[in-house]
């Protein structure tokens, strides 16, 4: 169900980097899923899979993510210095749930002994169908919107110095803010997948894609990029909000179509993404500032869109709202 992604109001400009994600030295942990639960990040903290099995991740590609069984599957990481995050923290990654199972978590280094006073940081499901932050602070951070069963969406939590909150398929959770005062409790246990601790035991149902884990807050911008699956690395200092182009009418017919206007540059590539990232239209022949695209010949359904204008290596990007 798409219903989940609202309309997106910012609009920023995003200055790309040529290095590889991976590079990035915020990123602790990433788990693609390819064929394995191998870590991509710089550190190197590989997963070891009992009973998960390998199936089609939200592309349709097969062996690309996981599905835990509900009752046994889970993959444990084994401690490392770099998971001990006390502070700025951002989890973020793919789930489809099968079923609710309330406090079955996503991600958790939560303390193998079962003490919740060891819960460096969770993120659950919770008993309302939606998500739940925990961690060794007493607060938490509850999600307000419902997830639905057997649909895949994104989620992402972020703590920035005293305040933590959700996103939801890269939509701020504002209901979900709370406060966070002092450092996570750190701990030398393992960092679970698909399976809660501590407290009681708590497998997740369903299926898991590309975790994430930073050891600073990502923007808005970042995780709306992380959500249409075109963030590889930014320069947090070329990252600037600029009006530098406009989409009209918005939102539009999908039996008629919308003008970009790039005001005084042509760009080298204009391209239309769907909301989960799949490039549904590009022109890479520009000649004009100003281009027509022709919806009733895309025959495109209705829903919330991403349109990505490049110049150089510049990527400015807005949100169109197509409807019926």
């Amino acid at each position: 169900m798409k219903a989940l992604l609202t309309v997106i109001l910012s609009m920023f400009v995003i200055q790309m980097s040529a290095q590889d994600f991976r590079f990035d030295e915020s990123l602790v942990a990433s788990y693609p899923f390819n064929g394995n639960a191998n870590d991509e990040s710089l550190y190197g903290n590989h997963g070891t899979v009992v009973d998960a099995e390998l199936v089609a991740d939200r592309y349709g590609n097969m062996n690309s993510a996981y599905w835990f069984n509900g009752a046994t599957s889970f993959i444990i990481v084994p401690d490392n210095a770099s998971l001990d995050i006390t502070s700025d923290i951002s989890i973020a990654g793919w789930m489809k749930k099968n079923s609710d199972v309330p406090w079955a978590s996503m991600v958790t280094k939560g303390g193998d002994s079962g003490a919740l006073e060891e819960n460096n940081y969770t993120i659950h499901n919770s008993d309302v169908n939606s998500v739940i932050f925990t961690s060794s602070l007493p607060n938490t951070s509850n999600g307000s919107i419902a997830i639905p069963l057997n649909e895949w969406h994104f989620i992402t939590f972020v703590r920035q110095g005293t305040s933590g909150k959700f996103y939801i398929d890269g939509i701020s959770d504002d209901v979900s803010q709370n406060i966070f005062e002092g450092d996570f409790t750190t701990n030398t246990s393992s960092l679970y997948i698909g399976l809660d601790l501590p407290g009681s035991t708590e497998y997740f149902h369903g299926c898991l894609d590309d975790i994430k884990i930073f050891n600073r807050a990502l923007t808005a911008e970042e995780i709306t990029l992380l959500f249409s699956g075109t963030f590889t690395s930014i320069d947090q200092n070329k990252a600037t909000c600029k009006d530098s182009f406009t989409i009209w009418p918005n939102p539009v017919s999908a039996n008629s179509g919308f003008f970009v206007d790039c005001h005084d540059h042509v760009p080298d590539e204009f391209s239309l993404l769907d909301d989960v990232g799949n490039t549904v239209f590009k022109e890479t022949r520009m000649q004009d500032p100003n281009y027509f695209i022709d919806l009733k010949r895309l025959k495109l359904s209705a829903g919330n869109y991403f349109t990505v204008v490049k110049k150089n290596n510049s990527f400015m990007s807005k949100t169109i709202i197509i409807k019926n």
